[in-house]
């Protein structure tokens, strides 16, 4: 193996889990709720999105790299104490209300495949806190690593689901119309799922926490990229098959 595979492997990480965690039950939801009710129409919309996440994503990234601290420790540094503690707050209120989300998520799926629903918080809630207390990045990082390729699984779905190659192409037109009030209500669901402040916050702290330095900044804005790609191409997927699904493919 060539010395910049390795040295992008030993990078590899941070960059390529938060952009899975984009891949939340709320994404999710709102990936399938956009397949079922718009069938292709919003697959062009995924593949914008990659941009905006990028760069921020990127931005994150590279503030870790660079200065080797997390986002409130620079702001706390950059606008003092009550602008991190403002900051602080709002992501905490912000995530309070994701936690909401994802534990609706576990409890939607859990009813799905008949497990008892108590059983299935209290296993959620239990690997949660045992990764949040878990004190060796590296750990956490292979842990995460190893749920981040159960999401593969949506590709699986997708192709099964037998999607029309037509009309998907005919998704990707920039001319259909997003005047539609619920189309562009989806729409706003769509961009608000896949920018979460979490990704930011994380983000940064993982490229702290694996000591990552400046000369790891291209490395890292590849993964980034990558990942970023990986999560929007994963969207679609469920788009896909929820269309599939719904036996709709979207009036465009």
């Amino acid at each position: 193996m060539r010395s910049k595979e390795k040295g992008f492997l030993s990078v590899f990480g941070p960059g390529w889990i938060t952009m899975m965690a984009d891949m939340d039950a709320p994404s999710t939801a709102a990936a399938i709720a956009s397949g079922s009710e718009f069938g292709y129409r919003l697959v062009l919309l995924m593949l914008i999105l990659i941009v905006p996440l990028y760069i921020f994503q990127e931005m994150a990234a590279r503030l870790g790299a660079v200065t080797g601290k997390g986002f409130i420790s620079l702001v706390k540094e950059r606008y003092g104490k009550k602008a991190s503690a403002v900051t602080a707050g709002g992501v905490f209120f912000v995530d309070g209300l994701s936690y909401v989300g994802e534990f609706a998520g576990i409890a939607t799926g859990a009813e799905l495949l008949g497990i008892p629903l108590l059983y299935a918080l209290l296993m959620a809630f239990t690997f949660h806190t045992v990764i949040v207390f878990t004190k060796s990045y590296t750990k956490v990082e292979k842990m995460l690593m190893i749920i981040s390729g159960f999401l593969l699984l949506f590709v699986v779905m997708a192709f099964i689901s037998r999607p029309n190659p037509s009309a998907l192409l005919r998704g990707l037109s920039p001319l259909q119309s997003y005047l539609d009030p619920s189309l562009a209500f989806m729409v706003t669901a769509d961009i608000g799922a896949v920018i979460m402040p979490f990704m930011i916050f994380y983000q940064q702290s993982a490229v702290v926490d694996k000591k990552l330095s400046e000369t790891d900044v291209s490395a890292e804005k590849l993964e980034t990229l990558l990942g970023g790609i990986a999560t929007q191409f994963l969207m679609i997927c469920v788009i896909v098959a929820s269309a599939a699904v719904s036996k709709n493919v979207g009036s465009l």
